[in-house]
């Protein structure tokens, strides 16, 4: 087996030729997920505000700035599984912030999730809204091929919370940081 080290700090213990194939089609410093976590990375600083769109259950994407802002911020419309104190999440729909002040983020990221807003316009206006002048919305949305997409839209969304929980648990079980 070969660890697989994954963006976000979490380690995945895979076979040589899943490994592979990941090297051949998903290069480690080309990954969409990479590019989007140095694009992140290159435009903060130690006083931003960083607020994660869509940000999960566990908050695990916007976790791994710790240390990097002063302030980390999620939103999104499940119910969270982590208590944690360093991380302010909040139950907002990206059409409707009203817990996020106006003008108050300096950085916004989303990642798969821009896609599925029901009306674009009022996600991008409250974008618009909350961020500061000179602020960034940094997004990345899935290409047709995205297989974790597809495998999602597959899953009913009453089945997804156990899958969460399972995947959740062997990848802390398996974690190499």
């Amino acid at each position: 087996m070969v660890a697989f080290s994954l963006v976000w700090g979490i380690s995945v213990k895979v076979s040589a030729e899943i490994q592979e194939l990941i090297n051949k089609y998903f290069p480690p410093i080309n990954h969409p997920y990479r590019v989007l976590y140095r694009t992140i990375l290159n435009h903060l600083t130690p006083s931003d505000t960083v607020l994660e769109i869509g940000c999960g259950r566990t908050a695990l994407v916007l976790r791994a700035f710790k240390g990097k802002a002063a302030k980390l911020i999620g939103i999104d419309v499940v119910d969270y599984d982590i208590i944690d104190e360093e991380v302010i999440l909040l139950g907002n729909d990206v059409t409707d912030m009203t817990d996020i002040a106006t003008a108050s983020i300096d950085v916004a990221f989303s990642r798969s999730v821009l896609e599925l807003a029901h009306e674009i316009e009022a996600a991008f206006s409250e974008n618009r809204r909350v961020l500061k002048p000179n602020g960034r919305h940094i997004f990345l949305t899935p290409n047709f091929y995205d297989y974790a997409s597809l495998i999602a839209a597959a899953i009913p969304n009453q089945s997804k919370r156990p899958v969460e929980a399972t995947c959740l648990w062997r990848l802390t079980r398996d974690n190499v940081h």
